[in-house]
């Protein structure tokens, strides 16, 4: 049985796909893998319904996940499926690496290209992911930890400004 939506459930074999599709569908994902070692199972969904609309144009019934979760049963074994990340049996992946490759694989980034990121993977954001592979330096900014350079002399001298005795509640701390 294939979750459709919330509480609904078909069995797997409602959807018929040929080998024929089976194959250009593992070519497709194989050429992604390939590309950026993995795929999200939106995406699969859109270049299937691109490449190949009359294939989901027989399942209308069907939501994008009861299709992805019927692809992943009948692709199990070639690919890891893990939730909405389909990578290599090699190298599983999931949402959480794909957010901390991002941030790795970026020097700089915004906020806003990690809600695009975050749109495509129909996900959340992985902050501490990013957070584990990078530093937010501002309200949209993130570097790469090995770019960030700090003054420790001026951020001492800041601190400062507010804290005048031992210590001070960050609470306090308010501009």
């Amino acid at each position: 049985f294939v979750c459709n939506t919330w509480n609904e459930y078909f069995y797997v074999s409602l959807i018929d796909l040929s080998d024929d599709e089976l194959e250009d569908i593992s070519e497709m994902i194989e050429k992604s893998i390939e590309e950026r070692h993995f795929i999200s199972g939106n995406e699969m969904i859109t270049v299937i319904n691109t490449k190949y609309p009359a294939m989901l144009e027989r399942f209308p019934q069907f939501s994008q996940l009861g299709l992805r979760d019927s692809i992943a049963y009948y692709l199990q074994g070639q690919f890891a499926f893990n939730g909405n990340i389909i990578s290599s049996l090699e190298n599983k992946l999931s949402m959480n690496d794909v957010f901390a490759e991002f941030a790795k694989a970026h020097d700089r980034f915004t906020l806003d290209e990690l809600n695009v990121l975050k749109n495509e993977m129909n996900s959340t954001i992985y902050f501490d992911a990013v957070y584990e592979n990078s530093l937010r330096v501002s309200k949209d900014l993130f570097v790469s930890k090995n770019e960030a350079d700090f003054d420790v002399e001026k951020t001492d001298a800041a601190i400062s400004a507010f804290c005048r005795g031992a210590y001070i509640p960050l609470s306090e701390v308010t501009s």
